[in-house]
């Protein structure tokens, strides 16, 4: 996981693209995906998310992954993009690791919103009849 989060924080990029985004609706990051596990830390941290989808990584990091439940049968797109590979961004597979494929890819896209650290859950459980009621 974090790895992968020191990954997407380089200055790496194709065609002088900028490094840096300053939204608030985006996609996910793939460390995203290793945070959102329940797994231990010492078994998820040892070994490349890209590895996940075997063995005790598996049972442990990916089976215990929150996002898994969201994707069903489809690998999911996120931000950020391979800096080796032109038109190549990494994704979540739908077997529970991370890769990198071509852009053109019939991948989903799930919008996600990235929240300041003050913001705190004061209610609700997510779904339209009880919405999530934030406050700062």
């Amino acid at each position: 996981r974090e790895e992968m989060y020191q990954q997407e924080r380089g200055t790496k990029v194709m065609y002088g693209n900028p490094t840096t985004w300053k939204g608030a609706i985006g996609l996910i990051y793939p460390s995203d995906f290793g945070y959102s596990t329940s797994g231990t830390v010492s078994e998820c941290s040892t070994l490349s998310m890209g590895l996940w989808d075997s063995g005790t990584a598996q049972t442990y990091c990916t089976n215990n992954s929150w996002l898994m439940s969201l994707m069903g049968s489809r690998s999911m797109w996120t931000m950020t993009h391979d800096s080796k590979v032109e038109y190549s961004v990494f994704y979540i597979s739908y077997r529970g690791y991370v890769d990198r494929g071509y852009a053109t890819n019939n991948n989903l896209i799930n919008p996600v919103v990235y929240l300041k650290s003050n913001v705190k859950l004061a209610s609700g459980t997510g779904t339209k009849e009880d919405p999530f009621i934030l406050e700062m």
